[in-house]
């Protein structure tokens, strides 16, 4: 296993542990549909240390409203996808080892919470009933 797979790994459970303990998120009210307009990430924070979701949030904001890639499961997956390209682009961008590390832990998590809980989210936006 390379080293860069095992300092990834490390960073994903580190950023899931945290976020277990409560110290990075708010648990997200599931009863509220989605917005029509982007409102960044929903339920967890749009930046932190090392990294800024914001933008990436929004575009997957619009891409569930809009349907970019069509109103099915294979729409909503390339949506997903899209914004986990977005936010590992984003971290390339940061300056020290420490920082992309830990964004790409949180973007790995991001697109994990996306793909487990994001169907609601895509269904309301979409007024279908894709998981």
């Amino acid at each position: 296993m390379s080293k860069r797979r095992v300092r990834l790994g490390l960073a994903q459970l580190l950023t899931m542990l945290l976020l277990t303990a409560g110290t990075l998120v708010a648990v997200p009210n599931f009863t509220q549909p989605a917005a029509a307009a982007p409102n960044g990430c929903t339920g967890v924070p749009d930046s932190g240390y090392g990294f800024n979701f914001n933008a990436s949030c929004n575009d997957h904001d619009n891409c569930y409203a809009f349907k970019y890639f069509g109103d099915s499961a294979s729409g909503r997956q390339a949506c997903d996808v899209r914004f986990l390209n977005n936010m590992k682009a984003h971290c390339n961008t940061r300056s020290s080892w420490g920082q992309r590390t830990f964004c790409r832990g949180v973007a790995y998590t991001y697109y994990y919470g996306v793909r487990a809980l994001g169907g609601f989210f895509f269904a309301r936006a979409t007024g279908s009933n894709i998981a």
